[in-house]
């Protein structure tokens, strides 16, 4: 299960180097991994969504195009109601309709996900990359 919300999200994002990234990834998820998204859901998207969601369902699998919501709103109702029938109340952002009262990426789930990441790149001897766009009320994980 994935939510992308798009709020904020400008243009520039989806230009260039960008959309080619995009539409790979849509490539190798469609050819390789059909199966492993349950349901996607997309909210908040900005004027100019729509025309770049149409590109993208153009050249993306079928099967994988099924499995995406677009909303256009976080507050829509519908949006709400879809979201409610995979995952319960108490796991969803009351930004997103549900009662999780948490900070942003600070759900048990987030930070299991994030101390792995951190082992897996000290395993490997790698760095960790700095965030380059965050939402505007994102709070690090790591802040207190």
């Amino acid at each position: 299960l994935t939510l992308y919300d798009l709020e904020g999200v400008g243009i520039s994002t989806v230009r260039g180097k960008t959309m080619d990234m995009v539409k790979k990834m849509m490539k190798i998820m469609g050819t390789h991994y059909p199966e492993r998204t349950q349901r996607a859901f997309i909210c908040n998207g900005p004027w100019w969504f729509n025309s770049v969601w149409s590109m993208i369902k153009a050249f993306a699998d079928p099967v994988t195009v099924s499995k995406f919501l677009v909303f256009p709103k976080n507050t829509d109702k519908k949006f709400q109601a879809a979201l409610q029938e995979v995952v319960d109340i108490d796991n969803i952002p009351k930004r997103f309709g549900g009662t999780d009262e948490r900070r942003y990426l600070h759900s048990d789930l987030e930070v299991e996900m994030r101390d792995f990441a951190r082992k897996v790149v000290k395993k490997n001897n790698m760095e960790m990359k700095k965030v380059i766009w965050a939402p505007d009320d994102f709070i690090s994980p790591d802040d207190p």
